[in-house]
């Protein structure tokens, strides 16, 4: 049986990772799944020849903060680094923040490259390892990750950003102790951390102390700064997981008032309205985050969803359609596509669609279910029931799995 559409946007398109855009933060510098920045504003400037370091007036616009657009930091950072003279604890200083930049435009190669400049040119400079490291989760390397986080502690024992973002990797390695254990550390440092907070919010869950989890969130929203929202921003994204939406709505609300040209708000906002069943809203939102930003796949699935759930097929299959060419690699705009043109009668198509996540993972058993569906329904009964017999056996062999990590 083909999935609601509704479920099919809570598994593959609510996740507001990093992975998928970018979300500005409200803090000075934060952690892994916090940062983004806003796009360039500047051309970068390109220069003919190295200058020498007596040409350089200052280090304004060559620094690590979240909210200095990329592009111009990138320059000036690599003025400075091409720069006759410059000292080489400036100059790892100068990698190290052009590393940031690129960090935050999830360019993780060159993050890393950068920050392996830097601890060359200064062995000491733990931010280097905090950010090299943040690199290695991007590349999904959290052993890679960890060793930089705690060179980092070794060098500066109450490196805030260090311990919040060590807490983050080895939540991602589901060691739900040494994430609890970092992120009252930095706790410990400094209460009114907001992203320690959020952090051990994070452990609270993948421990499956909920109550916990939410008491910070709730502590981060009572700290956060009049001009803050990233307390707001999670603590709606917990909401949404209890289904309590006119809450998250709410958050989101905070959210944009303070950052009313954030693409992703809206888009966040508009899938609460969405879950909570107000379309006309969630398109009004999602709208909104398109024309913020047309090169995001996330609010053009919710307003197809919305669309689905209004059976106006045409323009969610648009959508959908939109979706996958900004995020060709992603497997909801195909799934979501399929299950419309299911709906319209156009099983060809939404075969082709299902063959497609099929390419993307071969391992897709809700693809492969989903397809052999569609060949029933054209009659094609020797397809269907390879694909149902397929489907039931990587299920088995996800169960066997399952089972051998649980011994």
């Amino acid at each position: 049986m083909l999935k609601n559409p509704l479920v099919l946007q809570q598994e593959y398109g609510s996740n507001l990772s990093c992975h998928s855009f970018k979300v500005r933060s409200s803090m000075g510098f934060g952690m892994g799944f916090v940062r983004s920045s806003i796009a360039g504003l500047f051309v970068g400037l390109t220069f003919a020849a190295p200058v020498s370091a007596q040409d350089v007036v200052d280090w304004k616009l060559c620094k690590s903060d979240n909210d200095l657009p990329e592009d111009r930091v990138i320059a000036d950072c690599t003025l400075l680094i091409e720069a006759k003279g410059l000292a080489a604890g400036d100059r790892a200083t100068a990698y190290y923040r052009r590393g940031a930049a690129y960090w935050r435009r999830r360019d993780a190669d060159r993050v890393i490259t950068d920050e392996n400049k830097a601890i060359e040119l200064d062995a000491k400079l733990a931010d280097a390892y905090v950010r090299r490291g943040s690199g290695y989760l991007l590349n999904a390397d959290a052993k890679g990750a960890i060793a930089d986080f705690t060179k980092a502690i070794e060098l500066e024992p109450n490196n805030l950003r260090a311990y919040v973002d060590r807490s983050l990797a080895r939540a991602s390695e589901k060691d739900a102790n040494g994430a609890l254990a970092d992120a009252r550390k930095a706790i410990d440092i400094d209460p009114n951390f907001i992203t320690g907070r959020l952090a051990l919010a994070g452990a609270y869950k993948l421990d499956h102390e909920y109550s916990s989890a939410f008491a910070e969130l709730n502590k981060a929203v009572e700290i956060e700064p009049k001009d803050g929202f990233d307390g707001y921003r999670s603590r709606a994204m917990a909401f949404e997981r209890k289904g309590d939406f006119g809450h998250a709505i709410a958050d989101y609300d905070h959210w944009i008032k303070i950052d009313p040209e954030s693409g992703v708000a809206y888009a966040s906002r508009g899938n609460s309205h969405l879950m909570n069943g107000e379309y006309d809203a969630a398109i009004a939102d999602a709208t909104r985050a398109i024309a913020i930003d047309p090169g995001m796949a996330f609010p053009l699935r919710v307003r197809g969803i919305a669309h689905l759930r209004r059976k106006e097929f045409d323009q969610a299959a648009a959508d959908f359609t939109s979706a996958i060419e900004n995020d060709p690699m992603a497997p909801g705009g195909y799934r979501l596509r399929a299950w419309g043109y299911a709906q319209m009668g156009k099983f060809d198509d939404a075969i082709a669609d299902y063959s497609r996540l099929i390419e993307i993972n071969d391992h897709d058993v809700e693809a492969y279910r989903s397809r052999s569906v569609a060949y029933s329904l054209k009659h094609e009964n020797d397809a269907a029931v390879a694909d149902n017999k397929k489907a039931i056996e990587l299920t088995k062999q996800n169960i066997e799995v399952q089972e051998q990590h649980q011994q």
